[in-house]
């Protein structure tokens, strides 16, 4: 017979064994904190009321935020509990309320542990400079994400324009880089992608990419 100190030992070395576990071992609070602390995903395999447990979803989502959405309703809509998600992991605010993705606090916490988190975040925060700003001075990819153009979100970030498929444009001062999307060019890259004669040559992007660096050049 198992005895919950040979399972706390199992758990410590492969929190994801809980799925296998069964009970009384997914609704024991001492096995599933030691799940959680070696594998945060272990939060699935946690039988009820561990899912309402602030403690042990606590212990997972500062691990890993994406797994909030095993948290109970209660803690998926816990100020605290979300917070700290948003801190580890950005990505995990595409599972909680429309208010938390609208809080300035936890979307600054969250671009700056995600590139993906702007995304998820509110049209006022994605067009708000300073988010903008923290992500993308972090994940310039995530540029994409911003509901803002033309205007500087910060001494080194210019948010261009967008081309007719959406594409946003801007630029990084301080490397003179141009970013479209998920691709970044300097400028001779960007002339040699789109630039006339270039064999993907596009003139809508190649003005979008000139005007970019234009102002990255004016700003000094």
């Amino acid at each position: 017979m198992r005895t919950r100190k040979s399972v706390v030992e199992s758990m410590e070395q492969d929190g994801l064994a809980l799925a296998y576990a069964g009970q009384p071992w997914t609704s024991d609070k001492e096995v599933v904190l030691a799940a959680v602390r070696q594998n945060p995903r272990a939060l699935e395999f946690a039988s009820w009321p561990l899912p309402d447990d602030e403690e042990i979803v606590l212990e997972a989502v500062v691990r890993d935020g994406r797994v909030i959405q095993h948290a109970s309703v209660r803690l998926i809509n816990d100020w605290k509990i979300v917070f700290a998600a948003a801190g580890s992991d950005g990505a995990g605010l595409r599972s909680v309320a429309r208010e938390f993705r609208a809080d300035r606090a936890i979307g600054l916490a969250a671009v700056r542990s995600s590139p993906y988190a702007l995304a998820s975040l509110s049209d006022d925060l994605r067009a708000d400079p300073e988010v903008v700003a923290a992500s993308v001075s972090r994940w310039p990819s995530s540029l994409s994400s911003a509901r803002m153009e033309r205007t500087w979100v910060s001494e080194d970030i210019w948010v261009g324009g967008r081309d007719s498929r959406g594409y946003l444009f801007g630029g990084l001062r301080r490397t003179k880089e141009v970013i479209a999307g998920c691709r970044r060019f300097y400028g001779h890259e960007a002339r040699v992608h789109w630039g006339p004669g270039s064999c993907r040559e596009n003139a809508e992007c190649w003005a979008l990419a000139v005007e970019v660096l234009t102002m990255l050049d004016a700003k000094g």
